[in-house]
């Protein structure tokens, strides 16, 4: 029995591949941005409701709610599920594409130091009162 808050069977690598085909990636590795609307112009909430069945198999019964009523933030959802048990996260940035605002998304691992911003150190700060 796999302990898992999210799932009863952990993604396996295949599972995965399709979905990040749904997307329009090629792999794990493929670091290519997408924003909701490639989203909408690859179609990707109909591919999603196409593979549903597999999706299904994958999440506890009472998690099963994601897949419903889909979106293009709940497929982000989704996809940022299935890659975090195999050591990947979404990073998302806004930047202004043709003067408009949107939110891009690119695949990283999670400890990929590059992408994640660095913390500031604490500096040990002593006052006296003299």
């Amino acid at each position: 029995m796999v302990k898992n808050q999210l799932f009863r069977v952990l993604p396996d690598i295949d599972i995965i591949l399709t979905l990040l085909e749904t997307f329009g990636l090629t792999s794990l590795q493929d670091t290519n941005f997408f924003t909701k609307q490639t989203l909408k112009d690859n179609d990707t909430i109909t591919k999603i409701n196409g593979i549903y069945d597999k999706l299904q198999t994958y999440y506890l019964p009472c998690k099963k709610k994601y897949l419903d009523n889909q979106t293009e933030k709940g497929c982000i959802t989704i996809l940022r599920q299935f890659i975090k048990v195999h050591g990947y996260t979404l990073v998302s940035k806004e930047k202004y594409i043709k003067r408009e605002k949107l939110c891009v998304y690119r695949l990283i691992e999670l400890d990929d130091k590059e992408s994640t911003p660095k913390k500031k150190k604490e500096k040990n700060i002593t006052i006296s009162f003299e």
